[in-house]
């Protein structure tokens, strides 16, 4: 047996060497599986609840994202239009003076300090069938005399077929509806939902239902806002021979209207007028 070369490991050392690049091996392929695992666990959650921040590195095969298919836009619900006239409740529904002098077209000689005090009166006076702002507003001012105005103020709220005409005249603080010369009141502007219910109890009159089938539907109804609940509503028909007339024609052509009134919170007719048009 020759000797050792003084360069060589001592017996055994190189089976305790295999052994320890073995165990070292053995923890850093635990240490990679674990790092593995904790990567995909963090990309899945990523995946699952928002945005992924880190970086990974390019595939082979690129794979086209996948974008998430948003929801249906939820569909607002309409809220259903009022057809009993007994529950539309007028009201005044502007607060303020900005809310309406944008609507204002003024005269030559009415500044912008006066429309913008007027229509803070306005704000105060305005009243609509059933309390909402006018869906189209129109008002125009001239300058009566130096300390007057004359306002005329067209309106017409959501679902009506009709408009409001109002007159108004005045001096700044002292702005009110017109009487007389100064033209009459219109409230024509009711939700077109409500007339088939007015048309129903002024047919409940026995003169009205007699008339009724020779009339066309309501021309028009207006609202009366110093009684709530009150409403007029308008049948016409072509021809002179209503009864107001006891059959003797007035002209040669004529429009006829019979004007019923009822109170629509109590279901009753108050009264039955006619009224006749030349044409």
């Amino acid at each position: 047996m020759g000797a050792l070369n003084p360069f060589d490991d001592e017996p055994g050392t190189l089976t305790r060497r295999t052994r320890n690049l073995a165990l070292v091996l053995i923890i850093g392929l635990l240490a990679l599986g674990s790092a593995v695992w904790t990567f995909r666990s963090t990309w899945m959650t990523a995946r699952d609840t928002g945005p992924f921040t880190g970086t990974v590195a390019p595939s082979a095969s690129p794979t086209a994202a996948v974008v998430p298919t948003p929801g249906p836009t939820p569909t607002p619900i309409p809220t259903p239009a009022i057809t009993d006239p007994a529950v539309l409740v007028a009201g005044h529904p502007y607060a303020n003076a900005r809310e309406i002098v944008g609507k204002i077209a003024r005269s030559p000689g009415v500044t912008t300090t006066e429309a913008l005090a007027i229509a803070g009166e306005l704000a105060t006076l305005l009243e609509t069938s059933n309390g909402e702002p006018y869906e189209r507003l129109r008002i125009e001012v001239r300058q009566q005399h130096p300390n007057g105005f004359r306002i005329e103020v067209t309106g017409r709220v959501a679902g009506a077929g009709w408009s409001d005409d109002l007159r108004l005249h005045g001096p700044l603080g002292g702005i009110r509806f017109g009487e007389g010369k100064h033209g009459p009141q219109r409230r024509y502007a009711i939700p077109d939902a409500v007339i088939p219910a007015l048309d129903r109890l002024a047919s409940t009159h026995p003169e009205v239902a007699a008339l009724r089938p020779t009339y066309s539907d309501p021309v028009v109804a207006e609202w009366d806002a110093d009684r709530p609940g009150i409403y007029t509503v308008r049948f016409g028909r072509g021809g002179c021979d209503v009864p107001a007339t006891s059959g003797r024609p007035i002209a040669r052509a004529c429009t006829s209207f019979v004007l019923v009134t009822v109170d629509a919170r109590h279901g009753v007719v108050i009264g039955v007028a006619y009224e006749v048009t030349p044409v």
